[in-house]
């Protein structure tokens, strides 16, 4: 049953980073406005996929480095969602609730993700 539940965390990885790409290459997003691609928010979403796909990889045979790489991931993204939030915003008082949701959609998804994997009760067939 864990090993069931840990491929579930895994499709929310995979999901995850799917999303992150998709957003860190498409040029209507608020954070890569003028700058493209090599903005240091589409950076920082491109390195914070490729956590959340390895993470996904090793679910199966390291769930504990699993767990961690996706928590630092959805941590340093929602970070990073709060100061695009404030820097994007208007007058620099209010958040940009749009400039937010880009990243807290897959740094949420990690995370719940990261909280669905489980390192007791898994039996590997050998």
């Amino acid at each position: 049953m864990a090993l069931r539940q840990n491929y579930r965390a895994m499709v929310f990885a995979i999901v995850a980073a799917l999303i992150n790409i998709a957003f860190a290459v498409w040029p209507a997003i608020p954070q890569s406005k003028g700058q493209g691609v090599f903005s240091w928010w589409s950076m920082l979403a491109l390195v914070v996929s490729a956590l959340y796909l390895i993470a996904a990889w090793y679910v199966d045979s390291r769930p504990s480095l699993s767990r961690t790489l996706l928590m630092v991931g959805a941590v340093s993204q929602a970070l990073s969602s709060v100061l695009s939030g404030i820097l994007l915003s208007p007058d620099g008082a209010i958040v940009s609730l749009g400039a937010m949701l880009v990243d807290l959609v897959p740094s949420a998804l990690a995370f719940i993700g990261a909280l669905m994997i489980r390192t007791t009760g898994i039996q590997h067939a050998r």
